[in-house]
């Protein structure tokens, strides 16, 4: 919805119930100034991309069956220094840091956060670290990239799910066979 997304992995059919990442975007600031117009809008669906305006940028989620792909476009950018864009996260899953990705997690399954990149209008691209910082994802577009870089500027990181049993009840103990 308006507010951001929620992720909710499957982990199997023997998982006692759900267990949701919820994302929501706290902040996006440029040399350390916040960006104007950051007012939420709705929710908007276009086929399998579903997209929120914060004014100053476009949120979207890039929907499949098996991965989620969030980007963040930035129209126009008036300053200079680092793009940091702060994610507030709402989880039970335990979170912790790869490096360059995140992993939320539980005996049952993850939810990875990671490789993200910024790209520029001209294809120039720049891997970008994810952090955790204060409980939060924090994606950091370093000031001289961004002042190169020919707009819109996208940053894109990628989510997957792994479920340590995923296969559904049906399939493991089947009510009826066949053999010939």
């Amino acid at each position: 919805d308006g507010s951001g997304a929620t992720i909710v992995p499957f982990f199997g059919s023997d998982a006692p119930r759900n267990y949701p990442l919820a994302l929501q975007v706290d902040q996006a600031t440029l040399g350390g100034l916040p960006l104007a117009g950051q007012s939420r809008t709705a929710a908007t669906r276009d086929g399998h991309t579903v997209s929120i305006d914060h004014g100053a940028f476009i949120e979207e989620y890039a929907l499949s069956i098996d991965s989620l792909e969030q980007r963040f476009v930035f129209p126009s950018l008036r300053g200079a220094g680092d793009l940091v864009l702060r994610i507030g996260v709402d989880t039970e899953l335990a979170a912790s840091d790869l490096g360059a990705s995140l992993r939320f997690a539980n005996a049952l399954g993850h939810v990875d956060y990671g490789e993200a990149f910024a790209l520029d209008a001209d294809g120039q691209r720049r891997a970008l670290d994810s952090r955790l910082v204060d409980g939060a994802i924090e994606l950091v577009v370093p000031a001289d990239f961004v002042a190169g870089a020919a707009l819109p500027l996208t940053i894109d990181p990628f989510i997957t799910a792994y479920t340590v049993s995923g296969g559904a009840r049906g399939e493991i103990y089947p009510d009826v066979s066949y053999d010939v």
